[in-house]
């Protein structure tokens, strides 16, 4: 029975993010904004939920998922750049079609970029440990196929661009986030 709100809720956002009368999907920044803290913070707040011995803030819930949200509110826009013909000829205002594919795409940059340099700031702020500095350094080598497709694409802003660094993302993502899940475990067990 606690689950339940948090579950409606969920249901209510991704209802009002797909359908009438709100479809907020169609409405520019709150897009990519719903659709980072629906999949970026509520999962995360209702798995909270079914644990009995948590007792966590949501502050601290909120810090550690925030890369998540970030991370899934620039595959958001990135997926909406792709679509950017479709939308526009449908009319549907996503942050892409209303302010242009350059902004998009520089917002995209931003957010990754914010992303990479969230474990320095917790590091710095203690809240996460010394040993968690390798987390931005671990995954440099395969952010470099990610970040020369990215270039490729803020010169020449194409469908075709946008798909090869969708590609590139899915491909060297899935990469790096075993390698991080293997870091975190890592230091879990051996305590490091």
């Amino acid at each position: 029975m606690t689950l339940l709100p948090l579950f409606l809720i969920y249901l209510a956002l991704w209802t009002a993010y797909s359908a009438p009368p709100f479809r907020l999907k169609a409405v520019p920044i709150l897009d990519f904004i719903v659709s980072g803290v629906g999949a970026g913070l509520l999962p995360f707040v209702i798995g909270m939920g079914t644990s009995r011995t948590l007792n966590i803030s949501i502050s601290v819930v909120l810090s550690g998922v925030l890369p998540f949200m970030l991370v899934h509110s620039g595959g958001h826009i990135l997926q909406t750049l792709a679509d950017y013909e479709a939308d526009s000829k449908t009319g549907v205002q996503t942050f892409v079609v209303k302010y242009g594919r350059e902004k998009g795409i520089f917002v995209v940059g931003l957010l990754s970029l914010i992303t990479g340099l969230l474990p320095l700031l917790y590091i710095s702020f203690g809240i996460l440990p010394l040993g968690y500095v390798l987390l931005v350094f671990i995954p440099l080598p395969f952010c470099i196929p990610i970040a020369k497709r990215y270039v490729e694409l803020l010169g020449d802003p194409s469908a075709k661009n946008v798909v090869n660094l969708q590609k590139t993302v899915i491909k060297y993502g899935i990469i790096i986030m075993f390698e991080v899940a293997a870091y975190i475990l890592m230091l879990k067990t051996f305590g490091f």
